[in-house]
């Protein structure tokens, strides 16, 4: 049984293999959608201040997450993503206060506003231009009494002592 993926940076992600690009599917370099999502994420005054990633063995999977510069007292809002080569998984982004990213394909965040397809006709920067769009609008940093934040209709106790994010 094999242990936890190790975690590399985002230029260790430019040196992964992409496969060719098919009739129906066109893999986009793992790379290629973090610089994307970080210049998008500039373009709206958002910066990240943390990121680590992930890898499968063979290169096919990547999981990771983005701490963002938005921040509440004691929270810091993140973004996770996930990418294939292999078709296994779709494009997707997951956000909020806590998220988590796993390599069992765990996913899971208070809001995940993109789930898309590497099809023929897809559109990195367009598909990545409406996911923090929506994040934006669907995470909001007004706190309600008793110490909630709102996250779309879903809600929870923001503490420090709440994990923020984990890659494994």
């Amino acid at each position: 049984m094999a242990g936890p993926l190790p975690k590399i940076g985002r230029s260790q992600l430019a040196q992964i293999p992409v496969p060719e690009a098919t009739s129906t599917h066109k893999p986009v370099p793992h790379h290629v959608i973090v610089e994307a999502l970080a210049e998008t994420l500039s373009f709206r005054h958002i910066r990240v201040v943390n990121e680590e990633y992930a890898v499968s063995f063979d290169g096919m999977k990547m999981f990771g997450v983005l701490d963002l510069e938005t921040q509440m007292e004691g929270c810091r809002f993140s973004i996770g993503i996930r990418n294939s080569h292999d078709k296994s998984l779709r494009l997707g982004l997951t956000a909020g206060l806590r998220v988590f990213v796993c390599s069992n394909m765990a996913f899971s965040g208070e809001f995940t506003p993109v789930l898309a397809k590497h099809t023929k006709s897809f559109n990195l920067i367009d598909t990545l231009a409406v996911g923090v769009d929506r994040i934006q609008r669907g995470l909001r940093t007004d706190a309600t009494p008793g110490g909630r934040v709102a996250a779309g209709a879903n809600h929870r106790r923001a503490s420090e002592a709440d994990p923020v994010r984990r890659v494994y």
